[in-house]
Formats: C-alpha cells, sequence, structure tokens
C-alpha cells in the first residue's frame, strides 16, 4: 500500500513601487465621434520609390499598418479627429504626419522618409514610456519589427529573442524545457528583468518565471527590448531591464488566419479577427493552438514497455473589448485563458498549467499635453505535476506515482503613471507608482514506492521487504500488505 505525506506551503508577496523620471517625445490631439479611414503611401524621399515593410502606426486608437510592395497602406475605422501618425522602415529614418479625420471620411497622407541607419529600426516607447526614436534614447534599445517577427522560423515569441546578443535564455526552448523559464540580460541575476505584454507583466512575482506560451508568437507586432536598468520607470523587477511585446491590433472587419505544421507531429493554429459592436465599442478575438509530438526520453534499444513520446499541448483564447471614442480617450477589457499539458514520457507522468487572467487599462489626454495611462490586472493559475517511479529501473515495464504536486496562485496589481513631453525643458516627464500581491500555496503528496506490497504478501523474497518483525499481525486482504 502506498504511504501519503502531505505537505502545504503558503506564500505571500507584495510589492509597490514609485516613478519619477525624464526623457521621450510624441503627440496626440482630440477628436470626437466615429469616423473613416487614413490611407496613403511610403516612399523613400530621394529616388521616390516606395518602401515595402513598412510599420505605420497610431496609438489611439491602436492601429498598426504594414505597406505592400506598392509602399500602401490604410488605417481603419477610426474615431474623428486628429491623429499623429509615425512611419518607421529598417534603413529609412522615422518620420510623422498630421491627418484629420472627419466623420465617414478617408484621408490622404502620404510619407517620404530620408535615408537612415539599417541597424535601428523606427520608433520605441519602452525606454521613455513615449515614443521616441531609437537612435535618441540613452539606453541600449533593441527592436524586432513586424518583419522580422513575420519571417522569424522561431515557434515561440520567446525563441525569437535568441537574435539579440545581451539575452540570456535557457538552452532549450520552453516548448522542450518547459513553459515557465527565467531570461537575463547583460548577465544581470535572473529575475532581475521584466517582461510585459501591451504593458501588463506576464512574469510572476514568486520566482519571476516566464510562462512565454502566454504570449504567442503570430500575435506580435514587434519585440522592443532595454538593456540595462529600468526599475525607476517600471518598479524593482526591472533592474536588469525590460523585454516588451506589443501585438498586433485589428481592425473592425480584419482577420488574420494562419495555419502551419512540422515534423515530429508539429501543429499549429492561429486565428483572430476585429468586431465593430457599437459605434466607439469593437472587439478583438483571437485563439491560437499547438501541439507537438516530441522524442522518447530513453535512447534505443532501451526503452522499456512504458516508455513513449513526450507531448506538449498550448492552448490561448484572447478577447478583449475596446472604446475609443476619440484621439484623446481609450479604454479597454481583456480576458485571457491559457493552457499548457506535457506527457512527459510514460502514461502516469505529466505536468500542466492552466492560467485565466483578466485586464483592464486607460488612457487620457495626449503626450504633449498630458498623458493618463492606467493598468489593472487579475490572474488565477493552477499548476499540477505528477512524478513517477519505476518498480524496476532495468526493464521500465511499471511505474507508480512518487509525487503529487498541485500549485494553486493569485496575482493581482495596478499602475498608473503620467507622462507628457516637452516640459521644464525636457524631452519628457513621467510620475507614477504600482502595486502588485502575489499568493501561492504548494500543496504535495508524497508516495512511497521503496518496495512493493504485493510481491510481499506472495512471499516473492527477490523483492525487498521489511524485517518480518515490523509486519502488522492482522489479517491482510489478497494482494494488500501494510506495515508500521
Amino acid at each position: 500500500m502506498k504511504a501519503t505525506r502531505v505537505r502545504t506551503t503558503t506564500r505571500v508577496l507584495s510589492a509597490w513601487g514609485l516613478a519619477v523620471v525624464s526623457s521621450a517625445a510624441g503627440s496626440v490631439a482630440s477628436a470626437q465621434t466615429t469616423g473613416g479611414n487614413i490611407s496613403g503611401t511610403v516612399t523613400r524621399i530621394d529616388t521616390r520609390t516606395p518602401v515595402a515593410g513598412a510599420h505605420v502606426a497610431i496609438t489611439a486608437p491602436a492601429r498598426v499598418a504594414i505597406t505592400d510592395s506598392k509602399g500602401a497602406y490604410v488605417l481603419r475605422d477610426l474615431p474623428a479627429g486628429s491623429y499623429v501618425v509615425r512611419v518607421s522602415a529598417i534603413g529609412q529614418k522615422p518620420d510623422s504626419g498630421t491627418a484629420n479625420v472627419t466623420g465617414g471620411s478617408s484621408t490622404t497622407l502620404d510619407v517620404a522618409l530620408k535615408e537612415g541607419s539599417i541597424l535601428l529600426s523606427g520608433v520605441v516607447v519602452s525606454a521613455n514610456r513615449t515614443p521616441i526614436e531609437a537612435s535618441k534614447v540613452a539606453s541600449t534599445v533593441n527592436v524586432l519589427t513586424s518583419e522580422q517577427v513575420r519571417q522569424s522560423p522561431a515557434r515561440e515569441a520567446q525563441d525569437m529573442l535568441r537574435e539579440i546578443p545581451a539575452v540570456e535564455l535557457p538552452r532549450t526552448s520552453s516548448l522542450v524545457g518547459g513553459t515557465a523559464q527565467i531570461v537575463s540580460i547583460r548577465g544581470v541575476d535572473e529575475g532581475r528583468t521584466a517582461v510585459l505584454a501591451d504593458g501588463i507583466p506576464i512574469n510572476d512575482a514568486w520566482g519571476e518565471w516566464i510562462d512565454w506560451g502566454r504570449v504567442p508568437k503570430a500575435m506580435l507586432d514587434r519585440v522592443e527590448v532595454v538593456e540595462g536598468g529600468t526599475s525607476s520607470l517600471y518598479g524593482n523587477g526591472a533592474l536588469g531591464g525590460l523585454i516588451s511585446y506589443f501585438t498586433r491590433p485589428l481592425a473592425p472587419g480584419a482577420m488574420d488566419l494562419q495555419l502551419d505544421g512540422g515534423s515530429r507531429d508539429a501543429r499549429h493554429a492561429f486565428i483572430g479577427a476585429g468586431l465593430p459592436i457599437l459605434g466607439a465599442l469593437t472587439a478583438n478575438v483571437s485563439g491560437d493552438y499547438q501541439e507537438k509530438g516530441g522524442y522518447n526520453l530513453i535512447k534505443n534499444p532501451m526503452p522499456g514497455s512504458i516508455d513513449n513520446e513526450s507531448q506538449v499541448f498550448q492552448r490561448n483564447a484572447f478577447g478583449r473589448l475596446n472604446y475609443n471614442p476619440s484621439s484623446t480617450f481609450s479604454a479597454f477589457l481583456g480576458g485571457h485563458l491559457f493552457g499548457d499539458s506535457r506527457n512527459l514520457g510514460t502514461p502516469l507522468s505529466d505536468a500542466n498549467r492552466d492560467q485565466r487572467d483578466l485586464s483592464l487599462g486607460v488612457d487620457y489626454g495626449a503626450a504633449n499635453t498630458g498623458l493618463l495611462g492606467l493598468r489593472a490586472w487579475d490572474g488565477r493559475q493552477i499548476e499540477n505535476s505528477r512524478s513517477t517511479a519505476f518498480r524496476s529501473a532495468a526493464t521500465r515495464a511499471a511505474e507508480d506515482s512518487s509525487v503529487d504536486a498541485t500549485i494553486p496562485s493569485h496575482d493581482w496589481g495596478a499602475s498608473a503613471i503620467w507622462s507628457r513631453t516637452g516640459v521644464w525643458g525636457l524631452r519628457s516627464f513621467s510620475v507614477g507608482a504600482d502595486f502588485r500581491h502575489y499568493q501561492g500555496d504548494y500543496n504535495e503528496i508524497d508516495f512511497n514506492t521503496a518496495y512493493n506490497p504485493y510481491c510481499a504478501y506472495n512471499e516473492n523474497w527477490s523483492c525487498p521487504l521489511p524485517p518480518r518483525e515490523n509486519w502488522l499481525d492482522v489479517p491482510i486482504p489478497a494482494g494488500e500488505m501494510t506495515f508500521h
């Protein structure tokens, strides 16, 4: 019979921060009611040839477009108002222009870019919390552009970071080594790098573990990596640096579908859509699923009858309501379901993660007059894992559960920051605060797998047995035995 011991550990962690900083640039203007589109072409100023793959964006409401082979772009479904449109492309100097949208109209804005750096890419926001050209940032900032994200052969958002020399990751992808991993920038101690997805932290406050699978690569617009300490802007979790993932917003009526597969039964599917609801209220929904057959953990010809190939199944479902009545006000309410299930090479050994998240955000104002950003989140996760022991390591024909662990946790927090450009002669000025609370339990059941009671009862003395004087002198049902 299996003897058990139950162990429960509870941990609670809270953190808060206050930030006052300076640097950055950007601007937005006002608007009212619903409106139309902004379209145009992006060309090189010297040759007048089109620039394909240029990144064209506005901040509120969030819209992103990538120019086609003719340099053309369209930003759709915008409320009436005045917008600053920012354009960037590798090899060209970033530029911007202002476009005025009136109700139901289409506005044309053509942009001609000057020759620029082939290494620095466009406008970044992570370094100073307001848009600024990468060449003007005092910190070292690496950007993976929309085109680089699209062309990357990486299956996961994490694996794209391996292209950045300063980022240190585990040798194996999280698809192989486990979805929760640690990252380090420039050799700074692990757990000192903040990882955000659209401004919401995805590394837990307990051990700074990161569930990379919660950010599907197919959803990404770009990635920004700030090397060096940014704790004054993002709290003490960013002492070593910052990794910001930005998802690709889909305008109402837009849809994205991706299907792919590969060796070892690798399969992946992603679908996303922008949905009009009522006036300024829209929605984005998306789903991402992937599975992967792995390999047998025991090299041939050694595997036993219970050994099988490892497998991974990852699931993401996102829903987000957006309210964008003007270019100076935007709000969102999002929900996210994430699951990661793994077969670890035998029928009984497995690991599962299930996470449910809610997020809320509000942006009010404009960078040149004062922009207030509020973010809040609430996440609950349950992790289950089961380890096993083989009855015979030589034959590997049968296994027993050795440890069964359940780890429920709850993570919630909020942040507020106010920024303004061009104040007191500074490029930008920001002041803000954040709070985060994390609580979790570790519940473990240990199983005694040191002997097989069935062979003991049948007096199969080839099995290791405790001394007979320790046997209980009571009737024993067939096939069972207890010891003290």
